[in-house]
């Protein structure tokens, strides 16, 4: 057999084994760009490449996989993902590679990252891709509390949660999250579907003019409380707000990504022409322990920075009747005004209340939840009103990979 050598900008590296023809030209280098690409938020964009919109911040970053298929040009035998045996897939080609977002002079946005790649040069080599956002810088560190680089994210061995992803970088790795509990830290944590099988040569890629597009999925649900209303029927009774809390709601979970079985075919092959494929992302491994979450509240005449600072992404659940799991607590301040006698008292009361007295079962992946909260001196009551959170999408540019025999 014969080796083949993949050229990664400066530096090479043997992948595999295999027949290969080669063309003659320069390999062209991958570019970045994204589309319509939603945040925390949500309520605004920011123009990018080309037409596109986004609204990641400057120097945010977002993290792609890559896995090489190599083919057999001489027989016309295409590489392809194993969905039979998905560990057989292993990430050669970018390994949690960072794409940085990057404001040029010129005013355009534009990203950029280290590690060149290129398109196979035949039409029987083929690359498989997919992303996460935000990019996590220790995403590889076992640990428990994935706190070190602020988003909440580290990556564990598909089989064993005692190990990093890059012990064993097959498949597709769980994602470990851990919420911050300061809500105005939080992240939009999202994941790719999958583009499978790509190749310029051979037409099959996910974009427009032979490009790569990823499809983003929001993994976390949305939470807002909109409104707290007092019904008090003494006139001479002031009722303020100090709290609203949420207790015993998971505080960390992992997510296990996986291709849906529906969009592909009986051999394990996408069945779209382009092979996009959607994913299905499963949360297991909840933990509750010592959960609180302090949240503030907004209406509609608030401000940008006040609804944007009310916001709460939460791990979607469903929720639980065992006592103190899945509650909501409202805190105030109860003040009556002096009498003619001079009387008068001041307290603090705590309301709470199941989730599931709200009228649902629980949070969904990529839901908005706005809880309007009505407290009496004696009994909480609230509603939810569900909406979905749009979905995001990323460009990524031709990736070309040039091949050579030795």
């Amino acid at each position: 057999m014969k080796k083949i050598l993949v050229i990664f900008g400066l530096f090479a590296a043997i992948v595999s084994c295999s027949k290969t023809n080669v063309n003659e030209g320069e390999p062209e280098r991958i570019g970045f760009d994204t589309y319509a690409l939603r945040t925390k938020a949500g309520d605004s964009y920011i123009g990018g490449n080309g037409g596109s919109t986004t609204n990641i911040p400057v120097n945010s970053k977002f993290g792609v996989f890559a896995y090489f298929h190599p083919g057999d040009a001489s027989t016309s035998t295409v590489g392809t993902w194993n969905n039979a045996d998905v560990n057989s897939n292993y990430s050669n080609m970018l390994l949690n590679e960072p794409v940085t977002r990057v404001e040029p002079s010129t005013g355009t946005y534009a990203y950029t990252y280290s590690n060149s790649r290129y398109w196979p040069k035949n039409s029987t080599d083929r690359i498989s891709f997919f992303a996460y956002y935000p990019y996590a810088e220790n995403a590889f560190v076992v640990d428990e509390n994935a706190t070190s680089d602020g988003t909440g994210i580290t990556l564990q061995d598909p089989e064993d949660d005692h190990y990093g992803y890059s012990h064993n970088p097959v498949g597709f790795p769980k994602f470990k999250f851990v919420v911050n509990p300061d809500a105005s830290k939080q992240v939009d944590f999202m994941i790719s579907d999958m583009c499978m099988n790509q190749n310029k040569v051979a037409g099959v890629t996910t974009g427009n003019d032979n490009e790569v597009q990823f499809t983003f999925h929001h993994m976390l649900s949305q939470i807002r409380v909109k409104t707290v209303d007092f019904v008090v029927e003494n006139d001479d009774i002031e009722v303020e707000l100090e709290s609203v809390r949420f207790l015993g709601i998971p505080v960390s979970g992992i997510v296990t990504p996986s291709i849906r079985p529906a969009d592909l075919s009986g051999s394990g092959q996408p069945t779209t022409p382009n092979g996009y494929a959607h994913m299905n992302y499963n949360w297991t491994g909840l933990n509750t322990s010592n959960s609180s979450f302090s949240t503030t509240v907004y209406d509609d005449t608030a401000s940008d920075a006040e609804k944007q600072a009310a916001i709460m992404l939460m791990i979607p659940h469903t929720f639980s009747e065992d006592p103190g799991k899945d509650v909501i607590e409202v805190t105030f301040k109860v003040t009556r005004a002096e009498n003619v006698f001079g009387e008068y008292y001041s307290y603090t009361g705590h309301l709470s209340a199941s989730l599931k007295a709200g009228g649902l079962e629980g949070w969904e992946r990529n839901k908005i939840y706005n809880y309007t909260i009505s407290v009496s001196l004696n009994a909480i009551d609230f509603t939810a009103v569900v909406e979905d959170w749009p979905e995001a999408s990323t460009d990524v540019n031709t990736i070309k990979v040039h091949l050579e025999q030795t």
